[in-house]
């Protein structure tokens, strides 16, 4: 491993030949599951080929409507809400751009990044604050091309802000014009 030293800090350089590191994972759509869904519903004509059909098929729309709307993908069940975020990104030491990549990086003026939340969902439920979301390669990948098609579609995070207070800003325009609205039905009816 080589080492840069530049104004009393060490830099690690990247060595890029190295092994990577992989998590991992389980799949829950796998054959244990299938047999269990088999046995608790026998009648059922679908084989395994036609569940992940329609698994990749849900996927696919749900990454439609996360990158093609502004306001994200309310998920079932109200389990949250998934939406991408702009943000503007952190300025990183130029010195340690030059010693791990070997030249400055330009700096992006916007970046993105994919938000997962329970704040908004209509009803609280037991443990919200267990449940995560990890986007795959493809949502990411989808993501940063319709970010970089129109990046002013989505929602400007602050770097420093709670995306509850999001919500909450949000749920108060909406009652503004809930009242309103309730108020101009009143007057028509007298």
């Amino acid at each position: 491993m080589s080492y840069i030293f530049n104004s009393m800090k060490i830099y690690h350089k990247a060595d890029k030949k190295a092994p990577r590191f992989r998590t991992n994972y389980s799949l829950v759509v796998n054959q244990a599951w299938l047999k269990k869904l088999k046995k608790q519903f026998p009648e059922l004509p679908l084989s395994g080929k036609d569940i992940h059909k329609i698994i990749d098929t849900f996927h696919m729309l749900c990454r439609k409507v996360i990158t093609e709307t502004r306001d994200g993908l309310q998920l079932p069940e109200q389990l949250g809400h998934i939406f991408i975020g702009a943000f503007k990104p952190k300025n990183e030491d130029p010195m340690r751009q030059i010693a791990i990549y070997g030249k400055r990086k330009p700096v992006p003026i916007w970046s993105c990044k994919v938000f997962y939340t329970t704040y908004g969902s209509k009803y609280p439920f037991k443990n919200n604050r267990l449940w995560g979301f990890d986007p795959n390669r493809i949502l990411t990948g989808e993501v940063s091309k319709a970010f970089e098609k129109n990046h002013k579609l989505y929602i400007i995070i602050d770097n420093y802000a709670r995306i509850n207070n999001i919500y909450r800003k949000a749920n108060e325009k909406v009652w503004e014009i809930v009242k309103q609205n309730l108020a101009q039905q009143k007057n028509e009816e007298e």
